[in-house]
């Protein structure tokens, strides 16, 4: 089943200092964005609200990718200090199909909005996922699992099961 996840930064510095720059030629977060999704077989795409809406076939490519991201991002914050803090949130949905947007880039099917709702919900810096998309991952063995509870979302008639994903350390 395919995925959808949304990613959006909520604190840059807007230019990344050279001299502080260890992640080499993407010089911005986007850039990153771009280079680690089309990395895990991504479609990046412009989401609702500047943020990035990128497909994937499957859901744990997505979590695949949004775990490198936030590593990548963390590695970034610890070589430059707050000065050129990055910080990401991203929201993780399975879907049937790829989601339709209206003129004004929102995303219009009921479906497709859990995945911005879930963004919305998701703390900076920290990853979120349906149940959905969780239960095509959980067996994946790419991070741990913290079960939030079933969420209420504005124009969502029915709650959404979330999960937030943990990286597992790999020092041991």
């Amino acid at each position: 089943m395919p995925a959808v996840l949304l990613a959006e930064v909520r604190s840059v510095a807007t230019v990344l200092p050279e001299a502080a720059a260890p992640l080499g030629s993407p010089a911005t977060s986007e850039a990153i964005v771009e280079q680690l999704c089309r990395a895990h077989g991504g479609i990046a795409a412009q989401g609702p609200g500047g943020g990035r809406l990128v497909f994937f076939e499957q859901a744990a490519g997505a979590l695949a990718c949004a775990l490198a991201l936030q590593s990548r991002l963390a590695e970034h914050n610890r070589a430059t200090g707050e000065a050129g803090r990055v910080l990401m949130r991203i929201g993780i949905h399975a879907v049937v199909e790829a989601p339709a947007a209206d003129a004004a880039g929102r995303i219009t099917d009921q479906e497709h909005q859990v995945a911005s709702r879930i963004l919305q919900a998701t703390p900076a810096g920290r990853i979120f996922l349906s149940r959905q998309a969780h239960c095509q991952c959980r067996d994946a063995a790419l991070c741990a699992f913290i079960p939030m509870g079933m969420q209420y979302f504005r124009d969502l008639p029915d709650p959404i099961d979330v999960f937030e994903a943990w990286p597992i350390p790999r020092h041991y």
